[in-house]
């Protein structure tokens, strides 16, 4: 028998390699992570970030993202 579905839980990312006037902010980033969740009618478990990372760098060297999608929460820096 199947659990009874709920709405989608997910995890946010936000990642910024500098903060410039030009980027856009950790700040902006986490609420447009909180807007399209709630329109979506999604759970935010949490939002993760990777602040002075740059994109270049492969997933497994960031410090936040690259455990997390290895599926390794306990190496992770909860935020």
């Amino acid at each position: 028998m199947r659990k009874p579905q709920g709405p989608r839980r997910v995890i946010g990312y936000a990642r910024i390699s500098r903060a410039t006037d030009e980027s856009t902010s950790i700040e902006r980033q986490r609420e447009l992570i909180r807007t399209t969740c709630q329109a979506r009618g999604w759970a935010l478990a949490e939002i993760v970030e990777d602040v002075d990372v740059s994109a270049t760098k492969s997933r497994d060297d960031h410090v936040v993202a690259g455990p997390l999608l290895a599926g390794d929460r306990s190496r992770r820096d909860h935020r």
